[in-house]
């Protein structure tokens, strides 16, 4: 994708076009991946790292209007800042972020490709709702990753993850734990479905989840799982 398509593809994000975050993730995810990658030397951390990254360029592509640095010198920027923020937070240690910083300011380059694993992305909104959420499935960890965007759960209420195939009836996931991120494990049933490319929806239940199997509140987010 040319630098100019990626330029349009993040003034639409700073708009909250999900049309456009969606193909942004997909076109860029591989490289901020790497650059991850690159700074915290784990693949588990730079994982989580780069769900947070998308929370931030959801929610600051507005920044990009007003920076002097091309689109993915900036998609770039905003994913090595976040990775070395992840470790200042987790060691505290000045002089390895000193030498880190040193590391991180030589010219960049490409690290080797990750190797392919089936890897699906669903911005998970709703028209309705303030209720946000990145969701991102890694059929190798069998599980699902959340990165809560915007909106908060009622006090006494939870939010709850179904999978939604076809007309069939939804198939709980399970409750959302608390907090910004989170990751669910999926069992094998719906791993078989998930790898075609279900729906992902978010209802907000009473505390402890739906009473029925079924939801029984308002779905205040959905969307559609998409290869990277």
């Amino acid at each position: 994708m040319a630098p100019q398509d990626i330029s349009k593809l993040i003034v639409r994000t700073s708009m909250k076009d999900r049309a456009a975050f969606d193909p942004l993730y997909r076109q860029t995810s591989a490289k901020l991946f790497g650059v991850c990658l690159r700074v915290l030397r784990d693949r588990g951390d730079a994982e989580e790292a780069l769900q947070e990254v998308f929370v931030k360029i959801w929610t600051k592509a507005d920044r990009f209007a007003v920076s002097d640095l091309s689109p993915i010198s900036w998609l770039v920027a905003v994913a090595r800042n976040h990775a070395i923020d992840r470790i200042r937070a987790r060691r505290g240690n000045s002089a390895a972020i000193a030498a880190l910083a040193i590391h991180v300011a030589l010219p960049y380059v490409s690290p080797p490709a990750p190797q392919p694993q089936t890897r699906l992305v669903a911005s998970l909104a709703s028209d309705d709702s303030d209720v946000k959420y990145l969701a991102v499935y890694d059929a190798g960890r069998r599980e699902v990753g959340l990165s809560l965007v915007s909106g908060e759960r009622a006090a006494g209420k939870d939010f709850e993850l179904w999978m939604i195939e076809g007309k069939n009836a939804p198939v709980s996931m399970g409750v959302i734990p608390a907090g910004r991120t989170a990751r669910m494990a999926v069992t094998p049933a719906v791993q078989r479905k998930l790898a075609q490319g279900a729906v992902l929806a978010v209802s907000l239940e009473p505390s402890g989840g739906s009473p029925t199997g079924q939801p029984t509140g308002p779905v205040v987010a959905a969307g559609d799982l998409k290869g990277i």
